[in-house]
């Protein structure tokens, strides 16, 4: 089912200018006359609704003049009838007094719609304060209308209302570039309260008479897209201020939010119509956030020691903000924008986020290898230390008098000395046990030993000691705790000392009830 057939404005302006040459009009010839002049009207207002929602402001604005131009010889004709008649009682008068009155709203309307299209300008051209300047001077016009009787003086309190969000959304956004993120949250969060109740109010208004549907239906499609907007550069907002503040997972998180509000926005624009500019504005925005959400995803990285994947996330970087780079110029082209975004400050980011990543890399390279020398100083030092341990202990077998072997369990009181044998006995010998020794782990522990020990060159006691672990070792992964203890009896002292060192807490435990220590 398609809608209605537009009307031709050529034949409405023809209409129109012979109406408005005539020196004077009936009842009927002045309805016809109205009735084309607010068809003509409407379809002005449309194609300038549709210019301002295509960030083609100063357009908007031409043909608002039109419609100005239209509701001035609308009134005059209007007043000048009204005085014709001379009669205020009659109802022919009093229809002529409304259109006049309703030429009189319409006419404040749209000085205010001029002034709100050139402010809009003013701000994508980076001038927040000729802006809000702009949005002062309209809301004049919508406070004169909205305290008057005219037929449209609720329109005119709505639209001041609108005024006053947008004058504090245009502060939101001059906080937000001046880095004070904290202000512009809160001011964004105000904004969005008051846009969503003047929805609700103008959503009410929809059902109204033919001279205001177009009207109110610009202001519930103004109101429905601002507030698309400041949900995205609320999320925007957020993710700066993470990233200020070093917070990169929440960079990430709140970017994906803006970039998803993106999206939605500028399908919204292309279902909507043609809208190329406000989709390249919207799609340079885009990659605005998402050479952020990359950048933060390479520092990131960067915290997790990943080289690779940090430097694919500033390369990627790179490449959003180039495009936001280039689509900033084709704005400038179109005269969307006044100025190309720059880019001085996005090169700085990511050449001080390579510095970053050479930086960690490096010392944390360099931090390996300190690691790595020390641990083979420990080794060194431990190899010197069992070394002058195991030759002390040899020492001392050999210069402190008589050494006593004994091939199996022997009571020996009073029977030591360099002339005296004892030969074998059968006794129960009750050695203290430790208690659940966890033969896996002390297996461990010993190789750790071996490994140590075996590291430099020994003297054939040494040797001799060395193998008594390695037996032992043997021993415990077979289960055999009653031989791991005879082979450590047998190693040394010097052993024991090494072990200790290397912080080999079972095996030291072990070793120590073995030894008797």
């Amino acid at each position: 089912m398609t809608g209605p057939e537009e009307p031709d404005p050529q034949l409405l302006i023809a209409e129109i200018a012979r109406f408005e040459s005539l020196d004077e009009l009936d009842a009927g010839q002045f309805r016809a006359y109205a009735e084309a002049e607010t068809a003509l009207e409407n379809l002005l207002l449309g194609h300038s609704a549709a210019l301002t929602a295509n960030c083609e402001h100063h357009e908007a604005v031409g043909l608002l003049d039109q419609v100005l131009e239209l509701n001035r010889t609308l009134r005059r004709i209007a007043e000048r009838e009204r005085l014709r008649i001379n009669d205020d009682d009659c109802e022919e008068s009093q229809d002529l007094q409304q259109w006049r009155d309703l030429a009189d709203g319409l006419i404040l309307i749209v000085e205010g719609a001029r002034l709100i299209n050139l402010a809009e300008a003013r701000r994508l051209a980076s001038d927040l304060d000729g802006a809000a300047q702009l949005m002062r001077e309209s809301l004049e016009y919508y406070g004169a209308l909205a305290d008057s009787e005219l037929p449209q003086a609720g329109v005119g309190e709505l639209r001041r209302r609108i005024g006053l969000a947008h004058l504090t959304l245009y502060a939101a956004i001059a906080e937000n570039r001046i880095g004070n993120y904290r202000g512009a949250h809160d001011a964004l969060d105000e904004v969005q309260v008051v846009y969503e109740e003047l929805l609700a109010d103008a959503q009410e208004l929809e059902e109204v008479e033919e001279p205001f549907r177009t009207i109110v239906a610009e202001v519930v499609r103004e109101l429905t897209s601002a507030l698309v907007d400041v949900t995205t550069l609320g999320a925007v907002n957020e993710m700066l201020q993470a990233a200020q503040d070093g917070r990169f997972l929440e960079v990430i998180d709140n970017g994906r939010a803006a970039v998803q509000s993106f999206e939605t926005s500028i399908l919204a624009a292309r279902a909507a119509g043609p809208n190329r500019n406000m989709v390249a504005l919207r799609q340079m925005e885009l990659e605005y956030v998402r050479g952020w959400v990359h950048l933060a995803g390479a520092e990131t990285a960067m915290d997790r020691a990943d080289w690779d994947e940090a430097l694919s996330g500033i390369r990627t970087a790179r490449e959003h903000w180039a495009t936001m780079s280039r689509l900033g110029l084709r704005n400038l082209h179109v005269g969307v924008l006044a100025q190309r975004p720059d880019s001085t400050s996005h090169d700085f980011l990511l050449r001080g986020a390579l510095r970053r990543l050479e930086r960690d890399r490096r010392y944390r390279a360099e931090i390996d290898d300190l690691r790595e020398s020390l641990h083979r100083s420990q080794l060194s030092n431990i190899q010197v230390i069992a070394s002058a341990n195991a030759a002390a202990e040899t020492r001392r077998e050999t210069t402190m008098g008589d050494t006593n072997h004994f091939g199996g369990p022997v009571n020996v009181a009073g029977a030591l000395g360099s002339h005296n044998r004892v030969g074998p006995v059968h006794q129960v010998q009750h050695q203290p046990q430790a208690a659940g020794t966890d033969l896996r782990l002390l297996a461990r522990q010993l190789e750790d030993l071996t490994e140590v020990l075996g590291a430099g060159p020994r003297s054939p006691r040494e040797l001799e000691s060395v193998e008594l672990v390695r037996q032992a070792t043997t021993a415990a992964k077979r289960g055999d705790e009653a031989g791991v203890r005879g082979f450590l009896a047998g190693a040394g002292r010097w052993i024991l000392d090494v072990a200790e060192k290397i912080g080999l807490d079972v095996a030291v435990a072990v070793m120590r009830q073995s030894l008797g220590a």
